[in-house]
This record gives C-alpha cells, structure tokens and sequence, in this order.
C-alpha cells in the first residue's frame, strides 16, 4: 500500500516565514580617561593598581584610554612640565620639593596662579574640558590646573596627608582610611565627594598575601635566611643610588641575609653597584624579564627592570621571598600595614608628607628609619638587631589581618558606578 502525501502541506512548510533572530542585549560602553603627569612614583603606582584591576575584573563595558601629560603639552607647556618634573625628581636638599610646591600654587587656597601654572594647563584644558566621561589622574597638580565634564578622580591612596598629596580640587577623592578622610573635610573638601576603598594593595599581590605571610613568619621564627627587598625611585637620583649602595655593603659586612635590589636595566644604580660589589669581592646574582632567581643563593640579587610595569611583574613573582622591605621614605608603608611585611627607610631630607608617614609607620610599629648620609648608613646593625631582638617578627605581625587590603577592587566599583551618571 504506498502512503498518500500531502503535497499541498509540503509546499506551506516550505514557504514559511524564517524566524526573527534577536540580537542579546549589550550595554551601552563606558569610557574611563587616565592620565599620568608621572612627576612621583608613588602616585603613578596608584593609576596602575586601579588599571589593573580593570583588566582583571572583565568589566567589558568599561572602555580604558591612557595618556600622559607629554601626549598633549607642546612647545612652552612641554618645557614646563619638564621642569616641573625635574623640581620633583631631583631633590638636591632636604625640603627642596615642599618649597617649591608652596611657591607654585599654594596661593589663595590652592588657586593656580602664576606664568608657569598657566603654561603647565595650557593644552590639557583645551583636551578634557569637553569630555563627559571621568578622568582619573595621578597627581594632586592636575585637578588644581584642569578641569574635565565628566569629573576628575584622585586617588589618594597614601596614609598620609600634606600639601604635596592632597588633591582637594578633584571632584572625587579616593582614600584608604576614614583618618585621611577627615583630613580632607578639615582641609575644605565635601564629605560627599570622598570615597574610603581600604588600603590599596596591588591587585596581583592580594591572593598571595596569606601564603607569603605565613613563610615569611616561618623564616624569622625558625631562624632561616631571611631576605630585603630594595627599591628606589624609577629615576634612581644620585643620593639615592649613594644611599642604597653603602646599604648593601652593610648587609653584606653583617652576613645577616641576602638582598633582592629593584633596580633600572643599564642604569645608574646597576653599574655602581656592580662596581662597589666587584671592588670588595661580593658574590651578585641576576634576575630579569627572562631569568628565575635561581637555586643557588647570592648575598645580592640585582632585579633588572626596563620599566614600571615590567617592575610589577618581577614583583608580584619575588614577593614571597620578602622578609622586609628598604625603600626611600614614603614608599611601602601600605605593604607593611596591610602585607605584614615591614619597612626600613633610607632617609636623608624629610618634607611635610614623608614625615607624617615615619610618624605613622613607628606609631603602627610597622616600619623604622635609618639614617643614610655619606659614611653613616648603619643598615645592617639595624636589620641584625631587628631579627635577634624578635622586633621584625613582631612588626610583620602589627601589619597583618589589622585592615582591609582591597582599595583597588573598590575603586574600580566605584568607576563603574559614576560611569552610568558621568555628568555632576
């Protein structure tokens, strides 16, 4: 028997009406500027956390655009951001940088005035004034000389507060603590323009932190090697490299560990000190972009680094080997009240906002200060007398599970929140 078809109906299903694709809903993109006046490390540092936890966080309608103050300044504006540069980079006395901050632009309560204030805005306000979205900067001049649509963003970032950090003019401050908070409502600032986020730990040290602390309480308790990490400024000023090298050598005249010294590929801290260190026979080993630290272990490991970023790497792979950190004054107080790792500063010349910060590193009783002028560095009596007293251990101890470590990731919540209602 042969089936009967229904040619009729075969024709209608095929001449049925495709159905409607619908595309999934997409979020409109938001743009968030960055901008680098790249006058202090320690502010440009706070940028970087906040991009890089961007990245990590996959907010895929946030659009990031970064620029510097170099892509916009030209003719006589680029010269005098040149010497500004120059007055914050080469600190030829102690002080040198708070005069000249005070003379700039703390007239008539932080009003931008003067020929060279007009100069340093000159091209940038001609750049963000029209923009609508928000402008996070890296430096407390830049809200003092621009002005952006979408509001300008500062983060704070450091404990401390002075003339040289506080960005009163921004329109958003971003800071660790309710203490630096209300410094900025004494100083003039709204309550309602400050944002507390918490200490900001950068974003690839955060889920190593626990394991680092636990091996870094083990080395000093059970009396193993213990080891220093070295950082200067990125454009490792004379004083500077002076300092950091008569510090090794007391390490090594001490023999009380080994030192993992941050430090410019080809740059003048490398050359002198791989100099100092073949003139009294020191043992150095190397570690870069391309290169481990190795099984054997040398009293001084130099870190060679060729930029900001690529420092970050080296850090967040060597950060569990830190048993304490020697910076300049300022720098790491955050790893140290937030890390459990603490801090000896090289000191020379202190201004206001350095000051506050040893003030506020030995009332945490998280980091120490060593004198470092010609001849006088006693860096390594201070390291062994730290580690044999049982005080390192317990400054590691102060700085660790006291406060909350992810001011970054808040910061980035709280972009992201502006940017849907980017007009003031």
């Amino acid at each position: 028997m042969v089936a009967k078809v229904d040619f009729a109906a075969l024709v209608c299903y095929h001449r049925r009406e495709p159905k409607v694709q619908v595309e999934p809903y997409m979020p409109p993109f938001r743009q968030i500027e960055f901008l680098y006046a790249g006058l202090e490390r320690p502010r440009s540092l706070f940028v970087d956390g906040i991009l890089e936890t961007l990245l990590r966080s996959r907010r895929i309608t946030l659009a990031r655009n970064e620029s510097e103050v170099d892509h916009h300044a030209t003719g006589l504006s680029a010269t005098a951001w040149r010497l500004l540069r120059r007055i914050y980079r080469n600190r030829l006395e102690p002080g040198l940088t708070t005069r000249a901050t005070r003379k700039l632009w703390l007239r008539r309560g932080w009003s931008p005035r003067g020929r060279l204030l007009r100069l340093l805005r000159r091209d940038l306000r001609r750049v963000y004034l029209e923009h609508d979205r928000p402008l996070v900067v890296d430096h407390a001049v830049l809200p003092l000389l621009i002005r952006a649509g979408g509001g300008i963003v500062y983060n704070h970032g450091e404990l401390a507060f002075g003339i040289e950090n506080a960005a009163t003019a921004a329109d958003w401050v971003l800071v660790p603590t309710t203490e630096v908070a209300d410094r900025y409502v004494q100083a003039g600032c709204h309550a309602d323009r400050i944002v507390v986020t918490g200490l900001c730990i950068e974003p690839s040290l955060v889920p190593q932190a626990v394991t680092a602390f636990e091996q870094r309480i083990s080395r000093i308790e059970e009396g193993a090697i213990v080891s220093g990490g070295v950082f200067m400024d990125e454009t490792e000023p004379a004083h500077q490299v002076r300092s950091v090298i008569e510090g090794v050598l007391s390490i090594c005249r001490t023999r009380v560990g080994r030192l993992l010294i941050f430090c410019r590929d080809g740059g003048p801290l490398s050359r002198r000190l791989q100099a100092a260190l073949a003139r009294y026979h020191i043992p150095c080993g190397y570690v870069d972009g391309s290169r481990g630290i190795g099984s054997e272990i040398h009293p001084v490991v130099l870190v060679q680094t060729r930029n900001r970023r690529e420092e970050a790497g080296l850090v967040a792979r060597l950060f569990p080997e830190f048993d304490y950190i020697v910076a300049p004054p300022r720098e790491k107080l955050l790893w140290a009240a937030g890390l459990g790792v603490p801090v000896i500063w090289l000191r020379r010349g202190r201004n206001d906002v350095e000051r506050q910060t040893e003030e506020l590193g030995k009332e945490l009783k998280v980091a120490r200060s060593v004198y470092a002028g010609p001849g006088r560095t006693l860096l390594g009596p201070l390291v062994t007398m730290l580690r044999e007293s049982g005080q390192l251990n317990q400054m590691a101890r102060a700085g660790w599970g006291k406060r909350p470590i992810d001011g970054f990731a808040k910061s980035v919540e709280f972009l992201a929140n502006i940017c849907e209602k980017p007009s003031l």
